[in-house]
């Protein structure tokens, strides 16, 4: 059972809330020059994605829902520029399958 499965949607929907308001404080602090951190934090999603080929393989895999976390220190040269170190973590569930399509080789002559 996923962590994301243990939590409900109240918490996941406040955690996203404070997510932004996080995002968007260091947004506004990073528009003067000088030194900031950010932090943040929130749930994330892998989109399910499908190929098929019929002379090589078949793989169809479904995304599904996760979390994501991280923080940031910078220094900010003005509203135009600035540079920044950044370490986060993210985590989500991918399940698939996978189908090796192999055909006969038949020799002509």
């Amino acid at each position: 059972m996923s962590l994301l499965s243990k939590v409900s949607p109240v918490a996941t929907v406040a955690a996203s809330a404070f997510a932004f308001l996080i995002t968007m404080t260091s947004l506004v602090a990073a528009q003067e020059q000088g030194p900031y951190a950010r932090l943040y934090g929130g749930p994330s999603s892998v989109q399910g994605m499908t190929f098929s080929d019929t002379m090589t393989a078949d793989l169809d895999l479904d995304g599904g829902t996760g979390f994501t976390f991280g923080g940031a220190l910078g220094y900010s040269f003005g509203s135009w520029f600035r540079t920044e170190i950044n370490l986060g973590y993210s985590e989500a569930s991918l399940n698939g399958t996978f189908q090796e399509n192999v055909q006969a080789f038949v020799p002509c002559g």
